[in-house]
């Protein structure tokens, strides 16, 4: 959310992006099934991810019920501005601007470069009332990490809920494990229920080594170039 006036700002509204996408779809036809649909602004195996969480279920009946609770029973315009760095996920949005336009939500994608994209997360204007970014969590596989950028504790910030912010700082100066777990996985819980977007899917961050590599470790996203090994 980067506007004061902006439908985003209604909780139901975005609730509502969710339910008219068919998330489920895209990764199977899209991504062919080597990742899946994402619960939660955090993926398996960060710290205090909630497996109780499902995915927005694809609902376009329920999407426009809750568009009309809102106050936009014939939807409305908005326009997206997206680093789109790939041809799949170039599809993938176009994707998902069919589905909400079923809806009636008209998106305007206004493509840029990710340089443009990281000078609007540092302060510059945006072009659109919203944009795409990811949730990271490498490489401390923290959920924490990628949160503090989507609050008001990031000194520009496009998203601002003091509740989400008290409660990370609250889990920062938690030192008993089982409860910061706790904390997060109750953050999590309810950035499900009250989105700050549309949820996709799990990142994945595949790679390919030659058939002469004989060692090689990226854990945590880094690669150990110090301990990789050719065959002889």
């Amino acid at each position: 959310i980067t506007e004061v006036e902006s439908p985003l700002l209604d909780k139901r509204v975005r609730q509502a992006l969710n339910y008219a996408v068919d998330m489920e779809m895209i990764v199977r036809a899209l991504l062919l099934g080597i990742t899946r649909a994402a619960t939660q602004p955090a993926a398996r195996g960060t710290f205090g991810y909630n497996p109780n969480l499902l995915t927005y279920p694809y609902d376009p009946d329920k999407a426009r019920s809750l568009l009309t609770e809102a106050g936009y029973p014939d939807g409305f315009s908005i326009a997206f501005q997206v680093a789109v760095p790939s041809s799949e996920k170039a599809a993938i949005y176009l994707q998902i601007v069919q589905y909400l336009k079923q809806v009636g939500v008209n998106v305007q994608l206004i493509r840029v470069p990710m340089s443009k994209q990281i000078q609007s997360i540092y302060g510059a204007p945006w072009n659109g009332k919203a944009f795409n970014m990811n949730y990271g969590s490498l490489p401390s596989l923290d959920p924490l990490s990628s949160l503090r950028f989507h609050s008001c504790l990031w000194p520009r910030p496009w998203i601002c809920r003091a509740d989400i912010a008290e409660r990370a700082l609250a889990a920062d100066r938690e030192f008993d494990k089982e409860k910061r777990r706790k904390i997060v996985s109750g953050l999590l819980h309810d950035l499900h229920d009250d989105p700050p977007g549309i949820i996709m899917y799990e990142e994945i961050h595949p790679d390919a080594i030659g058939k002469e590599v004989k060692t090689y470790g990226a854990p945590f996203g880094f690669v150990r170039y110090h301990t990789l090994e050719a065959k002889d």
